[in-house]
């Protein structure tokens, strides 16, 4: 863990897919809360707004842990919204190769 909570940049992708256990959570806040008091960059990805992570992240009863973690990210990051279509479902004009 400890390479994660000190390593130059760290890329979080997809945050809010992984599995919503109370350890998962824990582990969560202690990455992002280390990052956040360390002022180490982090970019995050996620399909959830803010508001849609933090109800995500609380799901199991742990809604204060989810609001730190949110709030943390919401004082440090920027929100860019990108907006489209899903990008892999895309058909091309490229013949699939058979299996």
């Amino acid at each position: 863990m400890e390479r994660y909570l000190s390593c130059g940049i760290l890329v979080l992708d997809d945050l809010g897919k992984e599995s919503n256990t109370r350890w998962a959570l824990t582990m969560l806040f202690t990455l992002v809360n280390a990052r956040y008091e360390r002022m180490l960059p982090t970019v995050i990805t996620s399909q959830y707004t803010m508001e849609g992570l933090r109800q995500r992240l609380s799901q199991k009863g742990e809604r204060e842990t989810a609001e730190a973690i949110v709030s943390r990210l919401s004082e440090t990051c920027m929100d860019v919204a990108l907006v489209g279509g899903d990008r892999r479902r895309v058909e091309t004009s490229l013949p699939m190769r058979p299996p």
